[in-house]
């Protein structure tokens, strides 16, 4: 009887397990590769979908980040590194589909990611800056289609 009780715990929370690496409220990490690379990344596909980022330059220093694709998202992970892999610039973020994820003691508002599993239309418009200093980044970003679908799309050279 108690063998039978420790194999139901046992298969509960192995299925739990499975389940969590969702991340619904938010991406696990702060990096798009790590996040590629994470449990979830299991799955992740070796392509972009489809699903792509693109800048347009707006009022100097002011950038606006477009993700665009086939459609719909349920998470996301963006932000600008500069050569030394560190997080920079802010958002301003108006979408409340998105939050800020505390990737950076200098930045706070630097890095976005969803804070619901909701359905998110494409395409999605942030407006960036880089604060202080130089405006030569990169952009990143990672989209999550589904549990079994992630997107690591191609890096973005942002130059002044």
């Amino acid at each position: 009887m108690i063998w039978k009780f420790l194999n139901i715990c046992t298969i509960s929370l192995i299925c739990l397990s499975y389940f969590t690496f969702a991340w619904p409220t938010g991406a696990g990490d702060c990096n798009v590769d790590k996040m590629k690379d994470s449990p979830h990344g299991a799955y992740a596909v070796e392509n972009t979908g489809g699903f792509s980022i693109n800048i347009t330059k707006l009022t100097s220093p002011k950038i606006k980040i477009s993700i665009s694709g086939p459609g719909s998202i349920k998470g996301l992970l963006v932000y600008v590194q500069n050569d030394k892999g560190e997080h920079f610039g802010g958002f301003n973020n108006e979408n409340t589909l998105f939050s800020f994820k505390d990737c950076s003691t200098e930045a706070k508002n630097s890095t976005l990611t969803h804070n619901s599993s909701q359905e998110k239309q494409l395409p999605l418009d942030f407006e960036w800056s880089p604060g202080t200093g130089s405006i030569n980044g990169t952009a990143r970003a990672i989209v999550v289609v589904s549990f079994s679908k992630w997107y690591k799309l191609d890096n973005l050279p942002i130059n002044s």
